[in-house]
């Protein structure tokens, strides 16, 4: 089974810099070479980050087709790259030395639900995109209880 459609980079809010084009079956190869090259576009993300001795300073990033020209500041990034030849998933996580770890939570929530939602959108299956989204929310009570705990708001 093949995903309906290539994925979208998403950025904050933001979707759509590099998306790619599901051509119809009844172009022969010819032709849906013709229309592949003239769709091809190229968009670059860059990424900085920088560190001391002590860990993580700041991560920077720019896309070309990025909410806003120039570099943007960060204070956490995931960014997960399938290897198909190995079927092995590919994955760079990186956080601040100075990011709280109450937006930690939040960053995995927001990234949770959004992978809910992108794997509903490669597969169709809203079933399991629906069981992936209540895990986050349940990930989001548990969090949220524990920083209160920690607090002392709860004994």
């Amino acid at each position: 089974m093949k995903v309906s459609r290539t994925g979208v980079v998403g950025v904050h809010g933001y979707s759509g810099a590099l998306r790619g084009a599901c051509l119809p079956r009844s172009l022969g190869d010819a032709e849906r070479t013709q229309v592949a090259w003239t769709m091809l576009k190229s968009s670059d993300i860059r990424l900085r980050v920088l560190m001391d001795d002590d860990g993580i300073e700041e991560i920077r990033w720019e896309a070309d087709d990025g909410p806003e020209p120039g570099e943007q500041s960060s204070k956490a990034m995931i960014l997960s790259l399938w290897d198909a030849e190995r079927r092995n998933a590919l994955r760079i996580d990186l956080w601040t030395k100075e990011m709280p770890v109450d937006d930690m939570n939040d960053f995995v929530f927001q990234t949770l639900m959004s992978l809910a939602d992108t794997y509903k959108n490669a597969t169709n299956d809203a079933g399991l995109a629906s069981e992936m989204k209540l895990f986050a929310q349940d990930f989001a009570h548990k969090a949220s209880e524990a920083a209160r705990r920690q607090a002392g708001l709860v004994p």
